[in-house]
């Protein structure tokens, strides 16, 4: 998906400079856009003239003539063929970081998801541990409830036993 993705943003970017000479064809013919990107040229040159003096240190104001209309035009499809692969390289890396930016959101968000589910595991281990937990010292608990009782009867019966012993001894004793 991505090596397509790439592959179609470069075949994007190449065909930019065709399509712009095709543009710019159509836009230096259609009569309203002529005067239009004509006008924009006069402009651009008067701007350059006055940078130009302003960069070499003169001051004042200057006359800047008018560029034949035959220069106009060269200066304007310039403008037009390169403006229009500057939009579309403009328009290709804006729609590049976007998409690197939802794919980073999607995988923070698919990092978190996990993170939580670890979470909700765990969370329910410890549940399951500390049950175990309390049912092992019931448990013991009744084990040890269960030796005490038995260890009761034993000192009962060996109590018992001796006494007997004792008694036998006695009467033993008593019949000599």
């Amino acid at each position: 998906m991505a090596l397509a993705l790439k592959l179609g943003l470069f075949t994007v970017r190449t065909l930019a400079k065709p399509v712009a000479s095709r543009f710019q064809s159509w836009l230096l013919t259609h009569p309203l856009w002529r005067d239009r990107c004509i006008s924009l040229a006069q402009a651009i040159h008067r701007a350059e003239v006055s940078v130009t003096r302003g960069a070499e240190g003169k001051e004042g104001k200057a006359f800047v003539g008018m560029m034949t209309e035959e220069k106009a035009l060269d200066l304007a499809a310039k403008i037009v063929s390169e403006g229009f692969v500057y939009a579309v390289g403009t328009g290709v890396l804006l729609y590049e970081y976007v998409h690197s930016k939802r794919r980073e959101a999607a995988k923070a968000i698919a990092t978190e998801r996990k993170k939580w589910m670890e979470r909700q595991r765990l969370e329910q281990e410890r549940k399951e541990l500390v049950e175990e937990t309390e049912r092992q010292a019931a448990l013991l608990h009744q084990l040890a409830t269960r030796v005490e009782t038995l260890e009761g009867q034993l000192h009962r019966e060996l109590a018992r036993k001796h006494q007997r012993r004792l008694f036998g001894l006695v009467a033993a004793s008593a019949k000599e």
